[in-house]
């Protein structure tokens, strides 16, 4: 990892690192066939136009292989080794605007690629099945932020995000017993308004609030199913599929998203902490528990497939005996969750094109004290 300075305007950041480890697996009888090597690289470039204007570029590069030398079923696909090669790449651009000592802008674009793959070498020929996705992410975020009077920092913006997402390709290669699957892709946009209100009430107590509106456009090109029942969604309930054309929309969600925190110093050793928070889930990750293989695929939310729900209660109390060298906390929490997806016995989502025919939602608690 080495920076890089041309003059006190720029500063360029470059590092990177590589891992292999299959010369130590070839020693191992039992791993010979084991291997497993990574490599990854960060750029970072920051420049200041002036003492108002700062730019930031960055990007990171990823690329993961491991082989395992164990027999498995996967989809009626049986190989002697199964491969898993990871790939991703993301990048950023953000501007920093200072319009003094109170009032700030940042700008901020995102995108990023992940690309998981699962090869299967075929036993006594160089033919290799492949079966990979894709999930792309970008994003524009803005965001103001104020220094007010009387205690208040104040910030707001908005952001709008794009998922493109490639559930699933099966490319058998040379394999005449094995079936090209692709998926269908599935597009969506996300808007939301945000802002949040940290209030320093006194020396003791600090205020923090905030509200976030969200809504959520699931998009075409794609085929929207309907059924009789939402309660029961499988074959036999199955009713029609309308065609949606590129760009149109398909379902949509929205709706406010509120967060309360609070903290109060009962002396110089100990403090109060309580928070309330609503979320949304619009972007589903679904795997499969019974495949001997790290199978998963991603699923935006449409008619069938809900957003999920979430409401968090947190509070705990903090202590710092002696010089304050250490502390100690007693927390707790309790969530609350609406649509909480899980999955019907035997589910399978290996190239499933009618996925919510696997899926049930339901309401979900979860608590605990550390």
């Amino acid at each position: 990892e080495t920076p890089l300075t041309r003059d006190k305007k720029l500063k360029l950041l470059v590092g990177g690192r590589a891992g292999l480890n299959d010369f130590i697996f070839s020693a191992i009888d039992r791993l010979k066939n084991t291997q497993s090597r990574f490599v990854d690289g960060t750029v970072k470039l920051r420049y200041s136009a002036n003492e108002k204007n700062i730019f930031t570029l960055s990007g990171f590069y990823s690329k993961d292989f491991y082989q395992i030398d164990l027999l498995n079923a996967f989809g009626g696909i049986v190989a002697d080794q199964n491969q898993n090669d990871y790939f991703t790449l993301n990048g950023s651009a953000e501007w920093l605007k200072i319009f003094n000592d109170k009032m700030s802008l940042q700008t901020r674009l995102v995108t990023s690629n992940h690309e998981p793959k699962i090869l299967f070498p075929q036993s006594d020929s160089e033919n290799v099945i492949e079966y990979k996705s894709q999930i792309q992410y970008s994003s524009v975020q803005s965001t103001l932020d104020y220094l007010g009077d009387g205690g208040h920092h104040l910030s707001g913006g908005l952001q709008l995000i794009r998922y493109d997402l490639s559930p699933g390709a099966l490319n058998p290669g040379g394999a005449t017993s094995v079936t090209n699957v692709t998926l269908e892709d599935e597009q969506a946009i996300e808007a939301s308004l945000f802002a949040e209100d940290e209030w320093t009430v006194s020396d003791k107590f600090k205020l923090s609030l905030g509200l976030r509106f969200t809504q959520f456009s699931q998009l075409g090109a794609g085929e929207q199913r309907t059924y009789s029942s939402q309660d029961v969604i499988d074959d036999g309930t199955f009713v029609s599929a309308e065609t949606f054309g590129k760009g149109e929309t398909m379902q949509t969600y929205s709706g406010l998203e509120p967060r309360l925190g609070l903290s109060y110093q009962l002396s110089s050793k100990m403090s109060l902490k309580a928070a309330y928070a609503l979320n949304r889930q619009y972007l589903q990750n679904i795997y499969n528990a019974t495949t001997p293989l790290p199978s998963s695929r991603w699923k935006v939310s449409d008619n069938n497939i809900v957003p999920q729900q979430a409401q968090l209660f947190s509070g705990g109390l903090y202590l710092l005996p002696g010089e304050g060298k250490y502390e100690l906390s007693l927390e707790g929490y309790y969530r609350s969750t609406d649509n909480l997806l899980e999955y019907k016995p035997g589910a399978d989502f290996f190239l499933n094109p009618t996925v919510e025919t696997d899926v049930v939602q339901g309401e979900g608690q979860a608590y605990g004290i550390e």
